[in-house]
């Protein structure tokens, strides 16, 4: 697979690309289509148009192959990550009836959990590649680039969450010098949803 034409650039606030990255984000996290409905990928749409929350266009990068998306990449500091959840994700998202206003509220509580837990941390919210592009390099220039992105804000600390049974995504980011830190739920016998992987990027976090 020739991807010599491969792409890296920011999101813009168009609709088109919005569904897109609703459509990586819902099947990364099938937890959205659950508390959002089945028009999850449409309503992530909507919020993604707007600023100053953590599932807005500013914080996300397209991979881009001749013309077509094939990956993505999201990510936010512990500043922006605070300005989503003290408001700005609740007002991103259009609440027109009780029950959508219910799940908005369900979508803003939850994300408190995921994201920064230090105050100079960077949180990687979604990485994800079309099937047919995995393994060629996509995903790591997409991390490659969202490390970049943390040095520069300024943070110390890089982060995501994963699915613990996903051991081809540990290993990747494994591989990338993260380690396991901790898990969720903390509960005695419930087993781990997800699990929190970091690494230190040393320093003050300042980069080139």
């Amino acid at each position: 697979m020739n991807l010599d034409s491969l792409r890296l650039r920011p999101a813009t606030p168009t609709l088109e690309e919005g569904l897109s990255y609703g459509h990586y984000l819902v099947d990364a996290a099938p937890g959205f289509r659950y508390t959002l409905g089945r028009r999850a990928a449409e309503t992530i749409a909507e919020a993604y148009l707007r600023p100053d929350h953590n599932l807005s266009y500013e914080h996300v990068t397209f991979a881009e192959l001749d013309g077509l998306i094939v990956g993505v990449g999201a990510g936010y500091t512990t500043e922006q990550h605070r300005r989503s959840v003290d408001g700005g994700l609740a007002r991103a998202i259009h609440v027109q009836t009780r029950p959508r206003r219910m799940r908005a509220a369900s979508i803003a509580k939850w994300l408190r959990y995921f994201g920064p837990e230090s105050d100079t941390e960077f949180y990687v919210w979604l990485l994800a590649v079309s099937e047919e592009y995995r393994r060629h390099g996509v995903g790591s220039l997409l991390m490659d680039h969202l490390e970049k992105c943390a040095r520069e804000a300024g943070s110390t600390h890089f982060s995501l969450d994963t699915d613990p049974k996903n051991e081809r995504a540990r290993n990747f980011y494994e591989h990338r010098g993260m380690s396991v830190e901790s898990g969720w739920p903390t509960l005695p016998l419930v087993p781990r949803m997800v699990v929190r992987m970091s690494k230190s990027l040393g320093g003050d976090g300042h980069g080139a």
